[in-house]
């Protein structure tokens, strides 16, 4: 567990002393890492992170103004789980856009007639240094069959506004990420309305 403060002393990024990295676990997905550090009151630490590359998680909006979204099986968790599309970013790959496009139609079929990166956020900095990327596809339609991993099998759904939010107040989508995704969406939305009205 990480040390626990109190109330006293400096406790800013800058009188933090970091030290060593190293790469406990090697996976296909992502490295387990080890960060040495010494903390402000002088206690010293070593923390455990996750390293991977950035992610993806795409919004499709088909032509007639509805949601697309995924029913999949994730085994972890023993259960489906409700979901928009989404994935890593290859290493190396640097677009998020490119990587929307790729995973939106290998999960469903679909492309959309505009992409747009609407936000970005850390998925926990506790654990993570990578990025996940909020990408818009609206004009969302199907142009030719999934194609999917050998261990994928995916169901699509079309829900409209209503029955997307409802859905999330139901907790029948309870995917961290999809869930913060859709609030970043939310949000971008309601900025966009008020600097129309400006």
């Amino acid at each position: 567990m990480p040390p626990s403060f109190g109330n006293g002393g400096d406790l800013s990024a800058g009188s933090w002393t970091l030290g060593a990295e190293h790469v406990e676990l090697h996976l296909p997905y992502f490295d387990l890492c080890s960060l040495a550090l010494t903390t402000p009151l002088n206690t010293t630490a070593v923390y455990h992170w996750i390293r991977c590359t950035d992610w993806v998680k795409v919004i499709p909006i088909t032509e007639a103004g509805e949601f697309l979204l995924l029913d999949q099986f994730r085994p972890v968790n023993e259960s489906q789980s409700l979901e928009i599309p989404g994935g890593a970013l290859e290493p190396g790959e640097t677009d998020p856009i490119a990587a929307a496009k790729r995973e939106l139609l290998e999960e469903t079929g679909y492309s959309a007639s505009s992409f747009s990166v609407i936000g970005t956020f850390n998925p926990n900095p506790a654990l993570f240094r990578n990025r996940c990327h909020v990408v818009l596809a609206r004009g969302a339609k199907l142009e030719d069959q999934q194609n999917l991993e050998p261990t994928e099998k995916i169901a699509l759904k079309v829900m409209t506004r209503a029955e997307l939010l409802n859905a999330v107040t139901r907790g029948e989508i309870s995917h961290a990420l999809v869930q913060s995704a859709l609030l970043q969406f939310l949000t971008w939305e309601s900025h966009q309305s008020f600097q129309g009205i400006r």
